[in-house]
């Protein structure tokens, strides 16, 4: 379950422990540490030592991160286990789940469909596209379904 801590993700969450229930199976909560502002600030100027410090610094707190938002959820599952990444987050969890050999992506949506989602995309979107498993989509339930033949 790839999450940005939202209450998509968490919705998400939730599906995938019903998933999990099932079949006795092991949930792997996934954060992608998008690394592209590193990038924009001249990252690679930095000596290596210095460059490898901030990655372990992010990814610690990622994972703090994580794991609070996890206690925030009231959800009860033993079997957890929590992951961050760094990168492009689509193509990071796409990787993921690939080496993981991860069955299926439950991953939550925010339901973007107006400029916004045309200026900053959609990561549920590019991960169903890009994924070689079974990707399901869990929308908040705060989202209305608006056809654009609805009357203004």
């Amino acid at each position: 379950v790839p999450t940005d801590c939202s209450a998509s993700s968490q919705d998400a969450i939730h599906h995938a422990i019903g998933v999990a229930t099932i079949f006795e199976a092991e949930i792997t909560l996934l954060t992608v540490s998008d690394d592209r502002f590193l990038k924009g600030m001249k990252f690679d100027y930095f000596p290596k030592d210095i460059q490898n410090q901030i990655y372990e610094n992010s990814k610690d707190h990622s994972l703090t991160d994580l794991q609070e938002f996890w206690e925030t959820c009231n959800l009860n599952y033993d079997n957890i286990r929590f992951e961050n990444t760094f990168g492009n987050p689509f193509t990071q969890i796409v990787k993921f789940s690939r080496d993981d050999h991860s069955d299926l992506i439950v991953i939550g949506s925010h339901g973007r469909t107006d400029l916004s989602h045309v200026l900053i995309g959609s990561v549920a979107e590019a991960v169903v596209r890009h994924s070689r498993i079974p990707v399901t989509v869990v929308k908040h339930e705060s989202h209305e379904f608006k056809s654009v033949y609805d009357e203004k």
